[in-house]
């Protein structure tokens, strides 16, 4: 096994794959150096644990691939959180300076105002972003250290989630040998894998369809305003699959990856899909336009939910003038062209996570929808290390000054 100096590792627990991935870190450099994949259908539901055993071994199995392939040995790990029971406020502090300019106690102190909103014995605050300051009156201040000022304001995102839902998820990573070093929520973490500094700045609507949830995440000058999840994803597509034409459960999600399509007009109607009817060896013949009758409607009331859930963050403020769709479910045939039609939206992509390739061969792998939590996770860490680093070394000049003053 080789040293882990500078290494991190990032944990998706999902509904339908649990996705592990090492990284090497220098600075601001990142190396994927190993991955790991292990199935958890019957582990998670909702983004919700409801089978421990289940979820642990999945959690086991993904994280030992990802050492082999690695070489390294993995006792620590980030996190992600996903689940319907996620809830967001905004807030704000406030703090005035005692001093000539804004420190970092005085940051601290607004922070820590705008922390104290009162959560209830059941919930847990799981993020927190940061969307502007305020200085003397003056707003979009992105870093006020050092400025000349009397009154500063924070406004923040803050993240909630249930307590026992996260304890039990945590449990199973526990149960797995391994230690949580962080827990990052996904909506946050894709953000940082998807999006680049101009649609933050602009506005945009990210949206994440995973296996049996859609995280939704409204981001506007560069700060995310509004955060939700959806308990719907591509799972119950395949479900339709499988009912409609009894089929098995695999082979609902092979013909979907596969063959499927989101618009039935967009496909060869004399195009054939042989199917096996579960409980025999009968195989039948079907059309890929049977296949997308099936897929279009069920997709259609998923992305009507996320527009009727876009419309409600952005009553409370924000435009966003981009959506863009994320996840494995996002991998659908003629999805983008269907989203366009239910969101309203004239520009619109499918986001792939920002990877370059590092020569050892997993760019191209991380590069698809479905890794861009995993990948967040850990450009996320990075950039939270950054700016912890930058908080400490600025505070160190200004001790030093002070000590000269």
């Amino acid at each position: 096994m080789s040293k882990n100096d500078g290494m991190l590792v990032a944990l998706d627990i999902g509904s339908s794959v649990v996705r592990s991935l090492v990284a090497q870190i220098d600075g601001d450099n990142i190396t994927f150096i190993g991955k790991g994949e292990a199935d958890n259908r019957s582990g998670i539901a909702g983004g919700i644990v409801v089978d421990l055993d289940a979820t642990t071994q999945a959690i086991r199995a993904s994280v030992q691939e990802a050492e082999k392939v690695a070489n390294v040995d993995i006792r620590t790990v980030v996190i992600g959180l996903s689940n319907e029971q996620l809830s967001f406020i905004n807030s704000n502090g406030t703090a005035m300076i005692r001093g000539k300019e804004i420190v970092q106690m005085d940051i601290d102190r607004a922070m820590e105002q705008a922390r104290n909103i009162g959560v209830s014995s059941d919930k847990e605050i799981v993020g927190v972003e940061i969307q502007e300051f305020v200085v003397d009156g003056q707003k979009r201040i992105q870093n006020p250290l050092g400025m000349s000022a009397k009154r500063l304001e924070i406004n923040v995102h803050i993240v909630m989630a249930s307590e026992s839902v996260t304890k039990n998820l945590l449990r199973a990573v526990n149960n797995a040998d391994l230690n949580v070093d962080t827990i990052v929520v996904n909506a946050i973490a894709d953000s940082y894998a998807i999006l680049d500094d101009d649609e933050r700045k602009l506005g945009v609507a990210l949206i994440d369809i995973g296996h049996g949830t859609t995280d939704i995440i409204l981001l506007e000058d560069g700060a995310p305003f509004y955060t939700t999840v959806i308990p719907m994803g591509g799972k119950v597509i395949t479900r339709d699959l499988g009912i409609v034409f009894h089929i098995s459960p695999g082979e609902a999600e092979e013909i979907k990856v596969a063959r499927g399509s989101a618009l039935v007009d967009w496909v060869d109607k004399n195009e054939e899909v042989t199917i096996t009817i579960v409980g025999s060896r009968e195989q039948k013949i079907k059309t890929v336009q049977e296949v997308a009758e099936v897929i279009h409607p069920r997709m259609k009331e998923l992305l009507e939910k996320i527009r009727d859930k876009i419309s409600e963050g952005m009553q409370s403020r924000g435009i966003t003038s981009i959506a863009v769709l994320t996840g494995g479910a996002s991998n659908l045939r003629n999805v983008k062209e269907l989203a366009r039609e239910v969101l309203q939206y004239e520009q619109i992509r499918i986001g792939h996570p920002s990877v370059t390739d590092d020569g050892h061969g997993l760019a191209e792998v991380l590069k698809s929808p479905e890794y861009a939590t995993v990948v967040g996770i850990v450009k996320y860490m990075v950039h939270q290390r950054k700016m912890h680093k930058s908080k400490k070394k600025n505070w160190f000049m200004k001790l030093i000054k002070n000590v000269f003053e």
